[in-house]
């Protein structure tokens, strides 16, 4: 069931096979495998394109296990957002393939991680799925759904999503919590990528807890062909255009023309009729 508030995203209990996940602590890399992605946030990633988490037989056939897997959840995901993402390019033969995937580890300096959405740096992406694996047994460092709390219309909301990255893209501090996606072992929480999908993890309140904070990162999207014939750009070339933000107009239209698209799927799904479960 798909969640529309603050923006479209689901929530899936025991989104892997248990006898699956119940490895995955065993089958966890040690710290030398993994670099620092966010060295401010203390946090760490290793991407399973490196192979590096392949290390011995016994990885190797855990690993290749969880691939097959993940390939099931993305297919779920990529139909549960197709409507929208048919939606946002506007021809039906889009096809959502895993782009990214890894592994990312939390240090012990870990205290927040600052919102942020993924829209304009990885413009190719269309779904991003979170599968939690643990945090020392804790609840509470969950991710953050936000909201920008002061735009009136769509519009404002595109001029804001515009804008992130500019030194004072939130000094109003439009945005804000509005759900917290609690962090339980074998979750996943996955989100459809709109220019307004902010999300992060908020200061934790209270004494941090003892050990890391791990999860598994999917990003699910399209080929730079399909980016093209949808925006008449290239992933690179659209993520440079919103390099520290933009106030340009041209830009400000896109976004909100991809909002339009996303909200004119969602009003025909809720005014779809339900199936019949009499027998004919």
């Amino acid at each position: 069931m798909i969640d529309n508030v603050p923006f479209p995203h689901l929530i899936k209990d025991d989104v892997l096979p248990p006898g699956l996940f119940s490895r995955f602590a065993e089958n966890w890399p040690s710290d030398a495998f993994f670099s620092l992605d966010y060295p401010t946030a203390d946090i760490w990633g290793l991407e399973f394109t490196h192979e590096r988490h392949k290390h011995d037989d016994a990885a190797i056939a855990f690993w290749t296990e969880m691939e097959t897997a993940l390939l099931v959840v993305a297919e779920e995901v990529s139909q549960a957002f197709g409507p929208l993402i048919r939606a946002r390019f506007g021809f039906d033969d889009v096809h959502p393939k895993i782009l990214h995937s890894g592994l990312l580890q939390h240090g012990p300096g870990f205290a927040r991680h600052g919102t942020h959405t993924h829209y304009y740096l990885n413009p190719e992406y269309v779904a991003t799925c979170l599968i939690y694996v643990d945090d020392a047994g804790n609840s509470a460092r969950g991710t953050a759904l936000c909201a920008d709390t002061l735009a009136q219309s769509t519009d404002e909301l595109a001029a804001s999503a515009s804008r992130f990255g500019a030194a004072d893209w939130d000094e109003l501090r439009r945005i804000q919590p509005t759900k917290i996606a609690p962090f339980q072992p074998n979750q996943m929480l996955a989100f459809y990528e709109a220019p307004h999908s902010w999300h992060g993890v908020e200061p934790y309140a209270g004494e941090a807890p003892v050990g890391s904070r791990r999860l598994l990162r999917m990003g699910i999207g399209v080929s730079d062909d399909e980016l093209l014939r949808r925006y008449g750009m290239t992933s690179e070339e659209f993520r440079t255009s919103y390099a520290g933000g933009s106030d340009n107009p041209e830009h400000i239209a896109r976004f909100a023309d991809d909002i339009r698209r996303m909200e004119a799927a969602l009003n025909s799904i809720n005014q779809a009729p339900a199936e019949s479960t009499i027998p004919q």
